[in-house]
């Protein structure tokens, strides 16, 4: 079965005052902690969408195809479109955000088995009552995410498709926190030196 990973890095972190996907955290770009475990999985093909120069610069030498979106504004939804049209013909695709620096490699092994198991499904990480990223889509459910607009991302057909989901259950709740602002970096710091 063929399975390629989307990074969506396009934010502009405005929440956060610029860009924290190159934020130090514990020893490295905040982003590169997603980037090197999806490396490891051998995914039929990854593809980071970024409007970040520094960003892609940072990727080249890896397996890695990168796509700049030239106008971030309008939205994930836009990442979300960039990454599909440049990903080549496989059974799903796993959609990453770069600031989940506690996303196991457990998980990301755990869904792709789980997806393989029943791959007509979309497949949605989980802790208790709270979903969150990474998410398995399969090829049926492209064109619903093509339609997409704005900021209406993966949970917005998620939400239309509920019959259609299935989720994954993480083991540390920590794994679906993202960060937004300077002050979710110094919180991790303190709890996780």
């Amino acid at each position: 079965m063929k399975i390629s990973a989307i990074l969506l890095a396009a934010g502009s972190g405005t929440r956060f005052g610029g860009n924290k996907l190159l934020a130090p955290y514990q020893g490295k770009p905040l982003f590169e902690h997603t980037l090197q475990k999806v490396l490891t999985v051998p995914f039929y093909q990854v593809i980071l969408v970024t409007q970040y120069p520094e960003l892609a610069a940072r990727v080249e030498g890896y397996p890695v195809e990168t796509v700049m979106n030239p106008d971030p504004t309008r939205g994930i939804s836009s990442s979300i479109h960039l990454g599909l049209t440049r990903g080549r013909p496989c059974d799903g695709m796993m959609f990453f955000v770069c600031d989940q620096p506690h996303l196991r490699m457990e998980t990301i092994q755990g869904m792709l088995a789980s997806f393989q198991e029943n791959p007509h499904c979309i497949l949605s990480a989980a802790y208790g009552d709270r979903r969150g990223n990474p998410v398995i889509f399969p090829t049926a459910f492209y064109d619903d995410l093509l339609q997409l607009e704005g900021d209406h991302g993966g949970s917005f057909v998620i939400q239309k498709r509920e019959l259609d989901v299935r989720y994954f259950p993480v083991t540390h709740p920590e794994e679906l926190f993202d960060i937004d602002l300077r002050a979710d970096l110094s919180k991790f710091m303190e709890e996780k030196p």
